[in-house]
Protein backbone atom coordinates (compact mmCIF):
# COMPACT_ATOMS: atom_id res chain seq x y z
CA UNK A 1 0.00 0.00 0.00
CA UNK A 2 1.44 3.34 -0.74
CA UNK A 3 -0.06 6.92 1.02
CA UNK A 4 1.03 10.27 0.13
CA UNK A 5 0.92 12.82 2.24
CA UNK A 6 1.41 16.48 2.33
CA UNK A 7 2.44 18.80 5.22
CA UNK A 8 0.28 19.72 8.62
CA UNK A 9 1.02 21.88 10.87
CA UNK A 10 2.40 25.03 9.86
CA UNK A 11 4.52 27.40 12.08
CA UNK A 12 5.68 31.00 11.01
CA UNK A 13 9.24 32.48 11.42
CA UNK A 14 9.92 35.62 10.79
CA UNK A 15 13.95 35.78 9.21
CA UNK A 16 15.71 38.39 8.63
CA UNK A 17 17.04 38.46 4.78
CA UNK A 18 20.31 39.94 4.37
CA UNK A 19 22.54 38.19 2.37
CA UNK A 20 25.27 36.16 3.38
CA UNK A 21 27.77 34.14 0.85
CA UNK A 22 25.71 35.75 -1.71
CA UNK A 23 28.07 38.62 -0.54
CA UNK A 24 31.30 37.23 -0.41
CA UNK A 25 33.53 38.71 -2.76
CA UNK A 26 33.33 42.13 -4.24
CA UNK A 27 35.04 43.47 -7.50
CA UNK A 28 36.01 46.96 -6.87
CA UNK A 29 38.26 49.99 -8.64
CA UNK A 30 40.76 49.36 -11.15
CA UNK A 31 41.10 45.39 -11.77
CA UNK A 32 40.56 44.99 -7.44
CA UNK A 33 38.34 43.08 -5.58
CA UNK A 34 38.38 41.85 -1.60
CA UNK A 35 37.16 38.09 -1.08
CA UNK A 36 35.94 36.92 2.34
CA UNK A 37 35.65 33.07 1.10
CA UNK A 38 38.35 32.23 3.28
CA UNK A 39 36.89 33.68 6.34
CA UNK A 40 39.20 37.23 6.15
CA UNK A 41 39.03 39.55 3.74
CA UNK A 42 41.66 39.08 1.10
CA UNK A 43 42.33 41.45 -1.84
CA UNK A 44 42.16 40.33 -4.97
CA UNK A 45 42.57 40.27 -8.76
CA UNK A 46 39.20 41.12 -10.70
CA UNK A 47 38.61 42.68 -14.11
CA UNK A 48 36.09 45.07 -13.57
CA UNK A 49 37.30 48.51 -14.60
CA UNK A 50 35.24 51.40 -12.89
CA UNK A 51 35.76 54.39 -10.50
CA UNK A 52 33.22 53.75 -7.16
CA UNK A 53 30.16 52.37 -9.50
CA UNK A 54 30.05 48.37 -8.43
CA UNK A 55 28.13 45.60 -7.59
CA UNK A 56 28.30 42.10 -7.35
CA UNK A 57 26.40 38.81 -6.60
CA UNK A 58 27.67 35.23 -5.41
CA UNK A 59 25.92 31.73 -5.38
CA UNK A 60 25.04 30.16 -2.30
CA UNK A 61 28.55 28.57 -1.72
CA UNK A 62 30.20 32.04 -2.32
CA UNK A 63 31.47 31.45 -6.07
CA UNK A 64 30.69 34.59 -8.34
CA UNK A 65 28.36 34.78 -10.79
CA UNK A 66 28.42 37.93 -12.14
CA UNK A 67 29.55 41.54 -11.14
CA UNK A 68 28.97 45.69 -12.75
CA UNK A 69 30.28 48.64 -12.86
CA UNK A 70 26.91 49.82 -13.99
CA UNK A 71 28.16 50.49 -17.72
CA UNK A 72 29.13 46.77 -18.40
CA UNK A 73 28.14 43.51 -16.79
CA UNK A 74 30.88 40.70 -16.38
CA UNK A 75 30.01 36.85 -16.02
CA UNK A 76 32.08 34.80 -13.48
CA UNK A 77 34.69 34.38 -15.99
CA UNK A 78 35.60 37.79 -15.76
CA UNK A 79 34.37 38.17 -19.12
CA UNK A 80 31.82 40.90 -20.36
CA UNK A 81 27.88 39.10 -21.11
CA UNK A 82 27.39 39.33 -25.26
CA UNK A 83 24.54 41.75 -24.44
CA UNK A 84 26.11 43.43 -21.59
CA UNK A 85 27.32 46.53 -22.67
CA UNK A 86 25.93 50.56 -22.76
CA UNK A 87 23.60 49.65 -20.00
CA UNK A 88 22.86 53.10 -19.89
CA UNK A 89 23.44 54.54 -23.49
CA UNK A 90 26.24 56.97 -24.66
CA UNK A 91 26.44 57.89 -20.61
CA UNK A 92 28.67 56.71 -17.91
CA UNK A 93 27.79 55.33 -14.47
CA UNK A 94 31.59 54.45 -13.24
CA UNK A 95 31.08 57.79 -10.59
CA UNK A 96 27.41 56.89 -10.01
CA UNK A 97 25.99 53.42 -8.38
CA UNK A 98 24.75 50.14 -9.43
CA UNK A 99 22.17 47.58 -7.76
CA UNK A 100 21.67 44.14 -8.41
CA UNK A 101 18.31 43.03 -6.79
CA UNK A 102 16.20 39.84 -7.26
CA UNK A 103 13.19 38.84 -9.46
CA UNK A 104 11.22 37.58 -6.76
CA UNK A 105 9.04 35.02 -8.64
CA UNK A 106 12.42 33.66 -11.12
CA UNK A 107 15.79 32.88 -9.35
CA UNK A 108 17.22 32.85 -12.44
CA UNK A 109 16.38 36.33 -13.36
CA UNK A 110 17.78 39.93 -11.66
CA UNK A 111 17.10 43.49 -12.24
CA UNK A 112 20.56 45.54 -12.72
CA UNK A 113 19.91 49.31 -11.74
CA UNK A 114 22.33 52.01 -13.17
CA UNK A 115 22.76 55.33 -11.74
CA UNK A 116 24.31 57.97 -14.40
CA UNK A 117 27.34 60.27 -13.10
CA UNK A 118 26.05 63.32 -11.35
CA UNK A 119 29.19 64.75 -13.01
CA UNK A 120 27.08 66.68 -15.83
CA UNK A 121 24.78 68.62 -13.71
CA UNK A 122 28.23 71.19 -12.92
CA UNK A 123 28.06 71.44 -16.63
CA UNK A 124 24.32 72.49 -16.91
CA UNK A 125 22.68 69.46 -17.19
CA UNK A 126 19.92 69.54 -14.92
CA UNK A 127 18.95 65.91 -15.62
CA UNK A 128 22.04 64.25 -14.80
CA UNK A 129 22.04 61.48 -12.56
CA UNK A 130 19.70 59.25 -14.56
CA UNK A 131 18.80 56.02 -13.35
CA UNK A 132 18.10 52.96 -15.47
CA UNK A 133 17.82 49.38 -15.31
CA UNK A 134 18.21 46.02 -17.36
CA UNK A 135 17.25 42.49 -16.69
CA UNK A 136 19.88 39.88 -16.59
CA UNK A 137 18.77 36.25 -16.94
CA UNK A 138 21.00 33.63 -16.08
CA UNK A 139 19.87 30.64 -17.83
CA UNK A 140 21.24 32.22 -21.30
CA UNK A 141 24.79 32.36 -22.69
CA UNK A 142 25.35 29.06 -21.90
CA UNK A 143 24.48 29.30 -18.22
CA UNK A 144 26.83 32.09 -17.49
CA UNK A 145 24.19 34.86 -17.97
CA UNK A 146 23.40 37.78 -20.41
CA UNK A 147 21.08 40.71 -20.53
CA UNK A 148 17.44 39.83 -22.07
CA UNK A 149 16.87 41.66 -25.66
CA UNK A 150 14.75 44.35 -24.99
CA UNK A 151 15.21 44.58 -21.44
CA UNK A 152 18.31 46.89 -21.37
CA UNK A 153 18.42 51.04 -20.80
CA UNK A 154 15.09 51.06 -19.64
CA UNK A 155 14.43 54.70 -17.57
CA UNK A 156 13.24 54.92 -14.03
CA UNK A 157 13.82 58.88 -13.07
CA UNK A 158 16.29 61.74 -13.47
CA UNK A 159 18.25 64.35 -11.41
CA UNK A 160 18.21 62.09 -8.81
CA UNK A 161 21.70 61.95 -6.39
CA UNK A 162 24.14 58.81 -6.70
CA UNK A 163 22.54 57.31 -3.81
CA UNK A 164 20.65 54.08 -3.96
CA UNK A 165 19.70 51.00 -1.28
CA UNK A 166 17.09 48.19 -1.44
CA UNK A 167 15.61 47.33 2.01
CA UNK A 168 13.59 44.12 2.27
CA UNK A 169 9.13 44.83 2.65
CA UNK A 170 7.04 43.38 5.21
CA UNK A 171 4.86 41.65 2.10
CA UNK A 172 7.91 39.81 0.10
CA UNK A 173 8.01 43.01 -1.50
CA UNK A 174 11.94 45.45 -1.96
CA UNK A 175 11.93 49.14 -1.75
CA UNK A 176 14.61 50.49 -4.21
CA UNK A 177 15.10 53.79 -2.42
CA UNK A 178 16.67 56.74 -4.38
CA UNK A 179 16.72 60.65 -3.66
CA UNK A 180 16.08 64.04 -5.71
CA UNK A 181 18.67 66.86 -5.59
CA UNK A 182 17.59 70.55 -6.43
CA UNK A 183 17.31 70.68 -10.54
CA UNK A 184 17.46 74.75 -10.41
CA UNK A 185 21.04 75.00 -9.57
CA UNK A 186 21.16 78.13 -7.97
CA UNK A 187 22.43 79.37 -5.17
CA UNK A 188 19.28 80.62 -3.61
CA UNK A 189 17.37 77.47 -4.14
CA UNK A 190 16.88 75.06 -1.51
CA UNK A 191 16.98 71.32 -1.83
CA UNK A 192 13.66 69.48 -3.20
CA UNK A 193 14.16 66.92 0.14
CA UNK A 194 12.61 63.89 -1.56
CA UNK A 195 12.94 60.43 -1.12
CA UNK A 196 11.61 58.06 -3.87
CA UNK A 197 10.95 54.71 -2.85
CA UNK A 198 10.03 51.83 -5.88
CA UNK A 199 8.13 49.04 -4.89
CA UNK A 200 9.33 45.57 -5.98
CA UNK A 201 6.98 42.27 -5.91
CA UNK A 202 6.36 39.05 -7.69
CA UNK A 203 4.44 41.65 -10.50
CA UNK A 204 7.37 43.29 -11.40
CA UNK A 205 9.01 46.84 -11.03
CA UNK A 206 6.43 49.20 -9.83
CA UNK A 207 7.83 52.89 -11.98
CA UNK A 208 5.09 54.79 -9.86
CA UNK A 209 7.30 55.43 -6.31
CA UNK A 210 6.25 56.30 -2.84
CA UNK A 211 7.08 59.84 -2.37
CA UNK A 212 8.03 61.38 1.60
CA UNK A 213 9.56 64.78 1.40
CA UNK A 214 11.44 65.20 4.29
CA UNK A 215 15.08 66.38 5.33
CA UNK A 216 16.49 68.99 6.31
CA UNK A 217 19.89 69.94 4.48
CA UNK A 218 19.62 72.95 1.99
CA UNK A 219 22.39 74.48 -0.60
CA UNK A 220 23.28 74.06 -4.04
CA UNK A 221 23.43 70.33 -5.10
CA UNK A 222 22.37 69.40 -1.75
CA UNK A 223 22.14 65.29 -1.69
CA UNK A 224 23.39 64.92 -5.03
CA UNK A 225 26.56 62.91 -3.70
CA UNK A 226 27.53 60.97 -0.87
CA UNK A 227 25.81 57.70 0.22
CA UNK A 228 22.53 56.13 1.97
CA UNK A 229 22.45 52.97 4.29
CA UNK A 230 19.94 50.84 5.48
CA UNK A 231 19.86 49.53 9.29
CA UNK A 232 19.59 45.57 8.93
CA UNK A 233 16.42 45.81 11.23
CA UNK A 234 15.03 47.81 8.24
CA UNK A 235 13.78 50.52 10.22
CA UNK A 236 16.33 53.50 9.78
CA UNK A 237 18.19 54.96 7.16
CA UNK A 238 21.20 56.97 6.93
CA UNK A 239 22.03 59.76 4.64
CA UNK A 240 24.94 61.98 3.61
CA UNK A 241 25.72 64.77 1.16
CA UNK A 242 29.28 65.36 -0.13
CA UNK A 243 30.47 67.90 -2.99
CA UNK A 244 33.41 69.98 -3.72
CA UNK A 245 31.05 72.52 -3.85
CA UNK A 246 30.91 73.57 -0.07
CA UNK A 247 26.97 73.71 0.37
CA UNK A 248 24.02 71.72 1.30
CA UNK A 249 26.87 69.18 2.97
CA UNK A 250 26.41 67.20 6.35
CA UNK A 251 24.36 64.20 7.18
CA UNK A 252 21.02 62.81 8.14
CA UNK A 253 19.26 59.94 10.21
CA UNK A 254 15.45 58.98 9.23
CA UNK A 255 12.67 56.54 10.39
CA UNK A 256 12.05 53.53 7.95
CA UNK A 257 8.85 51.82 7.57
CA UNK A 258 9.47 48.54 5.64
CA UNK A 259 5.55 48.14 5.61
CA UNK A 260 4.63 51.24 3.48
CA UNK A 261 8.05 52.50 2.14
CA UNK A 262 7.76 55.76 3.92
CA UNK A 263 10.50 57.56 5.07
CA UNK A 264 10.31 60.02 7.98
CA UNK A 265 11.53 62.02 11.60
CA UNK A 266 14.98 63.43 9.83
CA UNK A 267 17.78 64.06 12.54
CA UNK A 268 20.45 66.34 11.18
CA UNK A 269 23.56 64.84 12.52
CA UNK A 270 26.07 67.94 11.19
CA UNK A 271 26.81 70.06 8.24
CA UNK A 272 29.26 72.04 6.82
CA UNK A 273 31.45 68.57 6.08
CA UNK A 274 31.49 66.82 2.82
CA UNK A 275 30.55 63.23 4.56
CA UNK A 276 30.81 60.44 1.80
CA UNK A 277 31.07 56.95 3.36
CA UNK A 278 28.23 56.03 5.90
CA UNK A 279 27.35 52.51 7.48
CA UNK A 280 25.91 51.28 10.67
CA UNK A 281 27.14 48.60 13.44
CA UNK A 282 25.91 44.57 13.13
CA UNK A 283 23.61 45.07 15.86
CA UNK A 284 22.45 48.95 14.68
CA UNK A 285 23.39 50.89 17.87
CA UNK A 286 26.15 52.80 16.58
CA UNK A 287 26.62 54.86 13.03
CA UNK A 288 29.94 55.49 11.30
CA UNK A 289 30.65 58.54 9.11
CA UNK A 290 33.40 58.79 6.81
CA UNK A 291 34.41 62.29 6.01
CA UNK A 292 36.93 65.80 5.05
CA UNK A 293 36.15 69.31 5.09
CA UNK A 294 36.84 70.94 2.08
CA UNK A 295 40.28 71.96 1.57
CA UNK A 296 43.76 70.69 3.30
CA UNK A 297 42.04 68.31 5.90
CA UNK A 298 42.31 64.61 6.28
CA UNK A 299 40.01 62.12 5.88
CA UNK A 300 38.43 60.94 9.96
CA UNK A 301 36.13 58.40 10.69
CA UNK A 302 33.61 59.56 13.38
CA UNK A 303 31.46 57.44 15.25
CA UNK A 304 27.99 58.53 16.91
CA UNK A 305 25.56 56.48 19.41
CA UNK A 306 22.23 55.81 18.28
CA UNK A 307 20.98 53.33 21.72
CA UNK A 308 19.21 56.30 23.47
CA UNK A 309 16.66 56.69 20.42
CA UNK A 310 16.56 60.79 21.00
CA UNK A 311 18.17 62.95 18.60
CA UNK A 312 19.79 65.64 20.75
CA UNK A 313 21.65 62.70 22.30
CA UNK A 314 22.46 60.98 19.21
CA UNK A 315 24.05 64.31 18.10
CA UNK A 316 25.66 64.95 21.11
CA UNK A 317 27.59 61.15 20.71
CA UNK A 318 29.63 62.42 17.94
CA UNK A 319 33.15 61.03 18.59
CA UNK A 320 36.14 61.27 16.65
CA UNK A 321 37.22 57.67 16.30
CA UNK A 322 40.76 58.69 13.80
CA UNK A 323 42.53 59.75 11.02
CA UNK A 324 41.71 57.29 8.30
CA UNK A 325 43.97 59.12 5.25
CA UNK A 326 46.53 62.28 5.46
CA UNK A 327 45.42 62.46 1.57
CA UNK A 328 43.53 66.01 1.13
CA UNK A 329 39.81 66.42 0.09
CA UNK A 330 39.40 62.38 -0.08
CA UNK A 331 37.30 60.35 2.24
CA UNK A 332 35.95 56.34 1.26
CA UNK A 333 32.72 54.85 1.10
CA UNK A 334 32.11 52.46 3.82
CA UNK A 335 30.46 48.82 3.67
CA UNK A 336 29.63 46.16 6.13
CA UNK A 337 31.35 42.99 5.30
CA UNK A 338 29.77 39.58 5.42
CA UNK A 339 32.61 39.05 8.93
CA UNK A 340 30.54 42.00 10.69
CA UNK A 341 33.68 43.87 10.55
CA UNK A 342 33.42 47.18 8.44
CA UNK A 343 35.37 48.37 5.91
CA UNK A 344 36.77 51.48 3.92
CA UNK A 345 39.91 52.36 1.68
CA UNK A 346 42.68 54.37 3.24
CA UNK A 347 46.02 54.74 3.58
CA UNK A 348 48.58 57.61 3.37
CA UNK A 349 49.83 56.42 -0.31
CA UNK A 350 47.84 57.32 -3.45
CA UNK A 351 46.54 55.51 -6.34
CA UNK A 352 45.90 56.89 -9.18
CA UNK A 353 43.06 55.13 -11.19
CA UNK A 354 44.11 54.88 -14.72
CA UNK A 355 40.44 55.82 -16.28
CA UNK A 356 40.38 58.97 -13.72
CA UNK A 357 40.21 59.71 -10.28
CA UNK A 358 42.59 59.00 -7.38
CA UNK A 359 42.37 56.17 -4.14
CA UNK A 360 44.56 55.24 -1.27
CA UNK A 361 46.76 52.52 -1.35
CA UNK A 362 45.03 50.07 0.73
CA UNK A 363 42.22 49.09 2.61
CA UNK A 364 41.10 49.42 6.46
CA UNK A 365 38.51 47.78 8.33
CA UNK A 366 36.59 48.39 11.86
CA UNK A 367 36.70 45.30 14.30
CA UNK A 368 34.26 45.67 17.06
CA UNK A 369 31.63 48.01 15.39
CA UNK A 370 29.33 47.74 17.95
CA UNK A 371 31.49 48.85 20.68
CA UNK A 372 32.08 52.35 21.76
CA UNK A 373 34.89 54.65 21.16
CA UNK A 374 37.86 53.38 20.57
CA UNK A 375 36.45 50.01 21.31
CA UNK A 376 35.38 50.13 17.62
CA UNK A 377 38.70 48.03 17.23
CA UNK A 378 39.87 50.53 14.24
CA UNK A 379 42.42 48.62 12.06
CA UNK A 380 44.32 51.31 9.43
CA UNK A 381 46.75 50.43 6.13
CA UNK A 382 46.14 46.53 6.86
CA UNK A 383 45.31 45.28 3.53
CA UNK A 384 47.18 46.34 0.75
CA UNK A 385 46.16 45.88 -3.16
CA UNK A 386 47.35 43.11 -5.76
CA UNK A 387 50.28 44.76 -7.61
CA UNK A 388 48.46 46.98 -10.72
CA UNK A 389 45.58 47.33 -9.41
CA UNK A 390 43.11 49.75 -6.32
CA UNK A 391 40.02 51.33 -5.92
CA UNK A 392 39.32 55.20 -5.84
CA UNK A 393 36.83 55.19 -2.95
CA UNK A 394 33.90 53.04 -3.97
CA UNK A 395 33.69 49.33 -2.36
CA UNK A 396 30.19 48.32 -4.25
CA UNK A 397 26.75 47.93 -2.76
CA UNK A 398 26.06 44.96 -1.20
CA UNK A 399 23.18 42.42 -2.77
CA UNK A 400 20.10 42.31 -0.40
CA UNK A 401 16.81 39.71 -0.94
CA UNK A 402 12.97 39.80 0.28
CA UNK A 403 12.69 38.93 3.74
CA UNK A 404 11.57 34.97 4.26
CA UNK A 405 9.22 33.52 6.24
CA UNK A 406 10.27 29.87 7.80
CA UNK A 407 7.62 27.34 8.47
CA UNK A 408 8.06 23.75 10.18
CA UNK A 409 5.77 21.28 9.82
CA UNK A 410 5.73 16.78 11.92
CA UNK A 411 3.84 14.05 10.41
CA UNK A 412 4.08 10.91 11.76
CA UNK A 413 4.04 7.86 9.20
CA UNK A 414 2.45 4.23 9.12
CA UNK A 415 4.34 1.95 6.78
CA UNK A 416 3.36 -1.29 5.36
CA UNK A 417 5.61 -1.87 2.09
CA UNK A 418 6.30 1.20 1.32
CA UNK A 419 5.24 4.77 1.58
CA UNK A 420 5.29 8.30 -1.01
CA UNK A 421 6.49 11.28 0.87
CA UNK A 422 5.49 14.11 -0.99
CA UNK A 423 5.58 18.18 -0.56
CA UNK A 424 4.06 20.93 -2.96
CA UNK A 425 5.45 21.68 -6.74
CA UNK A 426 6.06 24.96 -7.83
CA UNK A 427 9.32 26.13 -5.18
CA UNK A 428 12.60 26.88 -6.67
CA UNK A 429 14.34 24.42 -4.87
CA UNK A 430 13.94 21.01 -2.99
CA UNK A 431 16.63 18.56 -1.25
CA UNK A 432 16.19 15.61 1.08
CA UNK A 433 18.08 14.16 3.88
CA UNK A 434 18.54 11.31 1.31
CA UNK A 435 20.12 13.87 -0.80
CA UNK A 436 17.14 13.74 -3.62
CA UNK A 437 15.93 16.57 -5.48
CA UNK A 438 12.48 15.68 -6.41
CA UNK A 439 9.09 17.02 -4.70
CA UNK A 440 8.84 13.32 -3.65
CA UNK A 441 10.38 9.88 -2.55
CA UNK A 442 9.51 6.48 -1.51
CA UNK A 443 10.61 4.88 1.61
CA UNK A 444 11.14 1.20 2.13
CA UNK A 445 12.10 1.52 5.61
CA UNK A 446 11.11 3.03 8.72
CA UNK A 447 12.84 5.87 10.35
CA UNK A 448 13.10 10.37 9.78
CA UNK A 449 12.86 12.23 7.01
CA UNK A 450 12.77 15.73 6.17
CA UNK A 451 13.37 17.81 3.35
CA UNK A 452 14.14 21.48 2.88
CA UNK A 453 12.22 23.70 -0.10
CA UNK A 454 11.73 27.27 -0.51
CA UNK A 455 12.03 30.46 -2.61
CA UNK A 456 13.05 33.63 -2.06
CA UNK A 457 9.93 34.07 0.70
CA UNK A 458 9.28 31.30 1.95
CA UNK A 459 12.13 28.03 3.34
CA UNK A 460 9.93 25.34 4.02
CA UNK A 461 11.54 22.06 6.05
CA UNK A 462 8.96 19.16 6.41
CA UNK A 463 9.80 16.12 8.61
CA UNK A 464 7.96 12.96 8.32
CA UNK A 465 8.57 10.10 10.94
CA UNK A 466 7.96 6.62 9.15
CA UNK A 467 6.88 3.90 11.59
CA UNK A 468 5.68 0.85 11.37
CA UNK A 469 1.75 -0.27 11.16
CA UNK A 470 1.74 -1.61 14.78
CA UNK A 471 -2.01 -2.53 14.11
CA UNK A 472 -4.85 -2.43 11.30
CA UNK A 473 -5.99 0.77 10.88
CA UNK A 474 -3.73 2.51 13.63
CA UNK A 475 -2.11 5.12 13.43
CA UNK A 476 0.66 6.51 16.14
CA UNK A 477 1.03 10.59 16.00
CA UNK A 478 3.74 12.11 18.08
CA UNK A 479 4.65 15.78 17.95
CA UNK A 480 8.25 16.99 18.12
CA UNK A 481 8.92 20.29 19.46
CA UNK A 482 11.14 23.23 19.77
CA UNK A 483 10.13 25.69 22.27
CA UNK A 484 12.53 28.82 24.42
CA UNK A 485 11.43 30.99 27.02
CA UNK A 486 11.12 33.46 27.86
CA UNK A 487 10.17 35.32 24.61
CA UNK A 488 11.50 37.76 24.61
CA UNK A 489 14.73 37.14 26.74
CA UNK A 490 16.97 39.02 29.14
CA UNK A 491 20.16 37.10 30.09
CA UNK A 492 18.98 33.60 29.59
CA UNK A 493 16.79 31.50 27.48
CA UNK A 494 15.29 27.83 28.51
CA UNK A 495 15.29 25.34 25.40
CA UNK A 496 12.95 22.80 25.24
CA UNK A 497 12.32 19.66 23.43
CA UNK A 498 9.13 17.76 23.60
CA UNK A 499 8.49 14.11 22.20
CA UNK A 500 12.53 13.06 21.87
CA UNK A 501 13.89 10.83 23.73
CA UNK A 502 17.54 10.29 24.23
CA UNK A 503 18.45 13.53 22.80
CA UNK A 504 22.13 13.48 21.19
CA UNK A 505 22.41 16.85 19.58
CA UNK A 506 23.70 20.25 19.44
CA UNK A 507 21.59 23.95 19.62
CA UNK A 508 23.17 26.92 17.80
CA UNK A 509 22.15 30.31 17.82
CA UNK A 510 22.87 32.73 14.68
CA UNK A 511 21.66 36.38 14.43
CA UNK A 512 20.04 37.58 11.92
CA UNK A 513 22.87 37.91 9.53
CA UNK A 514 23.40 34.19 9.92
CA UNK A 515 26.38 34.46 11.85
CA UNK A 516 26.05 31.46 14.78
CA UNK A 517 27.06 33.52 18.28
CA UNK A 518 26.11 30.19 20.19
CA UNK A 519 26.83 26.60 19.71
CA UNK A 520 25.85 24.21 22.67
CA UNK A 521 25.68 20.68 23.60
CA UNK A 522 22.30 19.06 24.76
CA UNK A 523 21.21 15.90 25.60
CA UNK A 524 18.34 16.89 27.98
CA UNK A 525 14.83 17.84 27.44
CA UNK A 526 15.60 21.29 28.87
CA UNK A 527 19.13 23.55 29.20
CA UNK A 528 19.13 26.84 30.25
CA UNK A 529 21.53 28.92 27.71
CA UNK A 530 23.22 32.37 29.11
CA UNK A 531 22.66 35.06 26.39
CA UNK A 532 23.65 38.12 28.18
CA UNK A 533 26.93 38.60 25.76
CA UNK A 534 24.05 39.30 22.96
CA UNK A 535 22.75 42.68 22.10
CA UNK A 536 19.66 43.25 21.35
CA UNK A 537 17.83 42.03 18.28
CA UNK A 538 16.00 39.09 16.47
CA UNK A 539 17.57 35.21 16.67
CA UNK A 540 17.33 31.90 15.40
CA UNK A 541 17.93 29.16 17.24
CA UNK A 542 18.79 25.54 15.48
CA UNK A 543 18.77 21.91 17.07
CA UNK A 544 20.21 19.20 15.12
CA UNK A 545 19.79 15.64 16.56
CA UNK A 546 23.00 13.43 15.45
CA UNK A 547 21.68 9.92 16.09
CA UNK A 548 18.55 10.97 13.34
CA UNK A 549 19.09 14.06 10.97
CA UNK A 550 16.58 15.64 12.70
CA UNK A 551 16.35 19.55 12.82
CA UNK A 552 13.90 22.10 14.79
CA UNK A 553 14.05 25.59 14.52
CA UNK A 554 12.81 28.23 16.77
CA UNK A 555 13.44 32.02 16.41
CA UNK A 556 13.46 34.48 19.83
CA UNK A 557 14.37 37.79 20.45
CA UNK A 558 16.52 39.70 23.08
CA UNK A 559 15.27 42.90 24.46
CA UNK A 560 16.21 44.85 28.10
Amino acid sequence: MKRTLLSLIVLLLNLASFAQKENNIWPIGYHAGIDFNSGSAVTVKTNIVTMNCSASICDATGQLMFFTSGDTIWDKNGHAMPNGYDLIGTRTAIRGAALIVPFINDPKKYYVFSHENVDGVLAGDLFAGRLYYCVVDMSLNGGLGDVVTGKKTIPVDSSLGNKLVVVPGNDCNMWLITHKYDTSFTLTDTNTNKFLVYNITDTGFNPTPTVSNVGILTGVVAYISGDIVASSDRKKLALNSGASIPTGLGSELYDFSPATGKVSNPVLLDTGISDIGVSFSPDNSKLYISSYTNGDQPNILVQYDLSSGTPSTIVASRTLIDTLSTMPSFATVLRLGPDGKIYGIGGNGEFINPIGGAGADSIFYIGQPNNSGSGCDLHKNVLGFVASTGASYGLGLPYVKPLQDTFHTHSTVTLTDSVVLSVPSGYFSYKWNNASTDTSITVKDTGTYYVRYGNYCQMHTDTFFVSKLSAVGSVTKSAISLSCYPNPARDNIAVKIDGQTNLNGIVKISDVLGRVVITKRINTAQQIIQVSGLADGVYNIVYIDKSNALQLQERFSIAR
